[in-house]
């Protein structure tokens, strides 16, 4: 008797299903049926898919509420021994922010319940030369479908490597091989057909993955606003800007550092108000080097600026995110 593995498989769209139309404008118009047929001779044993199908569109275009809705489709449907694998099908402008969301919310359930999410997509459109989905796809549901990723939390799976939501970056607007991780590389690749994964991850500190994140509405989330604010050669920030927001990233040069003045300009006013979170505008990194710079962490900590909670090594567009999940969870109270 075949073996049959039943397999939840969530689509946001993207670049993935993306054709050019007569007009010679880009459309969506590669159904999911149609890129999972081409897929089912691929498979030694049979793939059963339950689609979810979240409205395609492009990258560019998501929003929490579908984050969100995602998560949920995840919680309702590999609750039951049936499904324990979830593929999301998504758009790569965005697809390492949606991943990192998707892994605040369900990495501590994923882990308990022996369940595995892996996201992907494309980076060419289905008529270009070199089309990378039928792999990416196939390259994702291989490592779903394994025993590895069902102790590991959220997955990105693109170009045969196998990256953790946590440290993986889009680190190419155009090319192929536009996903990397910081600082430690791929958590695994796919040769000769089978997903191979070389190292664990340690265990993630409780301030970034918070249990009320689990069942976190969008509605919440999505009236929160967080700006990042990056810091370059005699940086400002209008006041007009800080009256608007419920909290704050400043990506700043190096560990994390901050000018003077805007130091003055922000504490105690505005640390005192809203959350303002220092993290490194560089893609992986500290945001403060005790060792080496002495005082770099009471240097903020004292004014009341935010650098630990889970926001140490973040990058900012990760920052933000946790920081907006946070304030709509109530873990955060200012004036």
């Amino acid at each position: 008797m075949e073996n049959t593995s039943n397999l939840l498989v969530i689509v946001t769209g993207g670049t993935i299903f993306q054709k050019v139309d007569v007009n010679g404008q880009m459309e969506l118009s590669v159904s999911i049926s149609e890129l999972l047929t081409s897929l089912t001779t691929h498979f030694t044993e049979r793939v059963s898919p339950i689609v979810v199908d979240l409205k395609c569109r492009s990258g560019a275009e998501l929003t929490f509420e579908t984050i969100f809705k995602a998560r949920d489709a995840v919680l309702e449907n590999l609750q039951t021994e049936k499904v324990s694998s979830a593929v999301l099908i998504t758009g790569t402008d965005t697809m390492e922010e949606f991943a990192f969301c998707m892994d605040l919310c369900l990495r501590n359930w994923l882990i308990e319940n022996k369940k595995s999410l892996v996201v992907t997509g494309s980076m060419k459109p289905a008529d270009i030369l070199g089309y990378d989905g039928f792999s990416n796809v196939h390259g994702a549901i291989q490592v779903a479908l394994g025993e590895s990723s069902k102790n590991t939390g959220v997955l990105l799976s693109i170009n045969n490597d196998i990256h953790s939501a946590l440290y993986v970056t889009k680190s190419d607007s155009q090319l192929i091989g536009s996903f990397k991780s910081v600082p430690a590389g791929p958590i695994g690749q796919i040769r000769r057909g089978i997903p191979q994964f070389y190292y664990s991850l340690p265990t993630i500190p409780p301030t970034i993955h918070h249990p009320s994140f689990l069942h976190l509405s969008h509605e919440r989330v999505t009236k929160i606003r967080v700006a990042i604010w990056i810091i370059t050669v005699s940086t400002f920030i209008p006041e007009q800007l800080l009256e608007n927001v419920d909290g704050l990233i400043l990506a700043g040069p190096g560990t994390g550092s901050v000018p003077n003045l805007l130091v003055e300009q922000l504490s105690p006013k505005w640390t005192e108000k809203i959350p303002i979170v220092v993290v490194s505008r560089c893609f992986s990194g500290n945001n403060f080097d005790d060792h080496y710079y002495r005082g770099s962490k009471t240097k903020f900590t004292s004014k009341n600026f935010i650098l630990e909670e889970g926001f140490e090594d973040l990058n900012a567009i990760q920052a933000r995110n946790l920081l907006s999940f946070k304030l709509a969870a109530g873990l955060y109270d200012r004036a």
